[in-house]
């Protein structure tokens, strides 16, 4: 199961006639949920075969692979590089400027996964994640099913700095997002009261 991409049961992936993994089911684990990833995963095959030849359906396909979760964020990235090269996107700036940003969020939750429970990889994650927004990159859709994730890591590691404005930061998101939430209140709250130590903290420095 590792060998093509799986971390936890159940694991289910569509595979073409040499094994290669072509789609992975990420919807409902029913009879509807299996016929529309079989269904997409039929077009996906249709769609290998145009693009073999004809590049130009090459960008297609390549959203179409990191929609089904069929290629990593770092091939994603060598094969948008190869299309560029290839001329592919000479008249079609606001696919590739697209798909830049699919594959940007694609590593962002990748770099997520990585980081787990560990609290280290967490706070690391959360420097690079801060850069992001400092610097106007492609920082999570709030759409994003990690987003609670990387917020909380961008706080993990105001935490870690003892640095008021960004664990606020990430705080004040999160709260917008979540804090009408009954069950997430006392969470919440303990992190509102670290951040008025910060701010202390930071005051008497």
């Amino acid at each position: 199961m590792s060998e093509k991409g799986g971390r936890g049961f159940p694991y289910i992936i569509f595979m073409d006639a040499e094994g290669n993994k072509i789609a992975q089911h990420q919807g409902a684990r029913n009879l509807e949920g299996f016929k529309a990833s079989g269904e997409k995963a039929i077009a996906f095959l249709d769609l290998i075969a145009r693009a073999a030849e004809d590049d130009s359906v090459a960008a297609e396909l390549l959203q179409a692979r990191i929609d089904m979760g069929g290629i990593n964020a770092a091939d994603a990235q060598a094969e948008l590089a190869r299309l560029v090269d290839a001329g592919v996107f000479a008249d079609k700036a606001e696919l590739q400027a697209s798909l830049e940003a699919t594959i940007a969020s694609q590593q962002i939750e990748q770099t997520i996964q990585a980081a787990g429970r560990d609290e280290a990889k967490q706070i690391a994650a959360g420097a690079e994640f801060w850069e992001a927004v400092q610097s106007g990159g492609v920082t999570i859709s709030e759409d994003s099913r990690m987003y609670s994730a990387y917020w909380s890591f961008v706080m993990a590691y105001g935490d870690a700095q003892e640095d008021a404005e960004i664990y606020g930061h990430a705080l004040g998101i999160l709260d917008a997002k979540y804090g009408h939430i009954e069950r997430n209140r006392a969470l919440l709250d303990k992190s509102k009261a670290r951040l008025e130590e910060l701010k202390k903290m930071a005051e008497e420095d």
